[in-house]
């Protein structure tokens, strides 16, 4: 089912309407943070290192606004999201946000 459909956002809102917090890829819920406050994305597909790569502004711009919602997990072995993340000089305030948030929700 795509992030979109009408069904997914039903189940978002059902899920809010219970304060149950709904999480995604980075690649989907950056298009839906603004609209579903429940709705939490992380970064822990491949593909997200390479949505991040494509447009680093559009990445820290999101980031410093939905710091809350946005979730540092891992799929793969590798250090590459994290020397990404560490290669963009974010406020340290905010990359520890992303890091550590995923254990209150």
């Amino acid at each position: 089912m795509m992030y979109d459909n009408p069904d997914a956002i039903r189940l978002y809102r059902f899920c809010g309407n219970r304060k149950i917090p709904v999480i995604m890829h980075f690649d989907y819920g950056h298009n839906l943070g603004i609209k579903h406050p429940n709705l939490y994305c992380d970064m822990s597909t491949e593909s997200a290192i390479g949505a991040l790569k494509r447009d680093v502004k559009f990445f820290c711009d999101f980031l410093m606004e939905f710091q809350d919602r946005v979730l540092y997990a891992r799929d793969c072995f590798t250090n590459e999201l994290q020397e990404f993340i560490d290669s963009l000089g974010l406020p340290e305030r905010i990359q520890k946000k992303s890091m550590f948030r995923m254990r209150e929700i």
